[in-house]
Formats: C-alpha cells, structure tokens, sequence
C-alpha cells in the first residue's frame, strides 16, 4: 500500500516524508522511500540537501543503520557535519561509517577541522585516529595550527604525532608565516639549519617578532644576518632591533647597503 502511494505523490512530498519517516527510525519505510527516489533519478539540490540533513539528525541520535541506509545517497562535502556531531558524541561506531565519505573529494573542511580539534582536545586518541585517516593534510595541518594558536600544547602535540617528517616542514613554515609562536617552538627542535634560516627570513620578511625572537637561539650567523637584510629593506623596525644585536659588523653594513 505505502509503495502505492509513493508512486503517486510528488517527488517533493516524498522527500518530506522520507525526513519524516528517518526522524521516526522506521528503517524498512525508508529503504523503500529511498528506491523510490532512485527510481526517478532525483539529482535536484533539495534532495541532497535534505539527505544530507538528515545524516545529521540521524548521527545526532546515534542511529548507525538508518545512517547506514542515508549516507551512500548523501553528497559527500556534507557529510563534514555529521562526521563532528559524531565526534562530539564520542560514537566511534558512526565515525567509522562516515569519515570514508570524507576521502572522496580533497577540500579542507571546516566541520572536519572541528572535529579533530574538538578530538585532541579531549585527548580521544580513536576519535582523532579514524578521520585523520581519511583527511587531506591541510585540514590536519589547519587543525594543529587552531589549537597551538589557542595554546592547546597536549592537543597540538597529539595532533602532530600523525604528521610524517615533510608535512611537519610545511606546517612549520605556515607556523611562522602566521606568527603562531607555541608551535614554532615546539616544532623548532626538529628543523634542519635550511628550514630554520628559509622560516626566519619568512617571518622577518612578514614582521612576526614573536616568531623571530622564538627561533633566533637555533640560528647561525648566516641565517640572522640574511634575516637582518630582508627586515631592512622590508622596513621592520621591531625585527630589525632584536637581529641586529645578534649580528656583527659586517652584517649590518650588509644590511644597510642592501637597502640603498
């Protein structure tokens, strides 16, 4: 009878009442709402939309089977939000059916940002394990640069332990290209001389005087007089005054003619 009947409405009734019927937990309803959905080819922004909505509300209450019925009709770029309502509810279970959804397109989601943030900070090791699986590395990289900005050290340390040796240059470059001090520190110690001298003649260049007093302890003679240089002729007088009490006479000559 329901089948009948479902032939016969709108396909915009029946994605009212296929939200109706997810929101009520009836599984077998659903199934056969959503073979009707197929059967008409919907591809209308209104029908992912409202799938995508209703992964949230299902991922809200819990229900891994009616997700798992919802989320393959689902576009994946909405599936962000679902995947942090199931971080927040600490559900492993629906984290594992979702965060695969998330590896299909490469975009650095704010929702999955979120939800690796929120995971570090309350150290879940399995709640920050599965999605970094399936995340690109600007949104990991993203995600440790907000919690060492906020000073979450213990969260930006767990975070950073899934980063191989050459996406920890790269974050420690953008580190010190957005004056983000605490991760610089903490990721200073692993920095080769050429990083250190590229990253502080970045952040010279930018005028992040945090960022160049933090390093300047790691740093040759070499590095802080090209530093020095690049403050001159950018004009960065803070930066300026803390290089040149590191530097020798040759260097600030060097620095002045530079600039001429």
């Amino acid at each position: 009878m329901v089948k009948i009947l479902a032939v016969k409405c709108s396909s915009e009734l029946i994605g009212l009442v296929l939200k109706e019927t997810a929101k009520a937990g009836n599984h077998e309803l659903v199934k056969l709402l959503l073979h009707e959905c197929e059967a008409r080819n919907l591809e209308d922004s209104w029908y992912h939309l409202r799938i995508g909505m209703m992964v949230q509300d299902v991922a809200s209450r819990g229900d891994v089977e009616m997700a798992k019925l919802l989320v393959e009709k689902c576009d994946p770029t909405d599936v962000g939000r679902s995947l942090k309502i199931a971080v927040e509810n600490n559900s492993t279970d629906m984290l594992h059916l979702l965060a695969p959804m998330t590896a299909v397109y490469i975009k650095e989601d704010p929702y999955i940002v979120a939800a690796l943030v929120h995971a570090a900070r309350k150290d879940q090791v399995a709640m920050v394990d599965i999605p970094v699986q399936y995340s690109d590395q600007a949104t990991v990289e993203e995600a440790i640069l907000q919690l060492s900005s906020n000073g979450d050290i213990a969260a930006t340390k767990l975070l950073l332990e899934k980063c191989d040796i050459a996406s920890t240059k790269h974050l420690f470059v953008k580190a010190t290209e957005k004056d983000v001090v605490e991760l610089v520190e903490i990721l200073l110690e692993q920095m080769d001389t050429s990083c250190i001298r590229w990253a502080l003649m970045t952040a010279s260049a930018k005028g992040c005087f945090g960022t160049v007093k933090s390093m300047l302890h790691k740093c040759d003679s070499t590095s802080i007089g090209c530093a020095l240089e690049i403050a001159v002729q950018k004009r960065e007088l803070a930066v300026v005054d803390v290089l040149r009490d590191r530097c020798n006479l040759t260097s600030i000559r060097d620095a002045i003619i530079s600039a001429m």
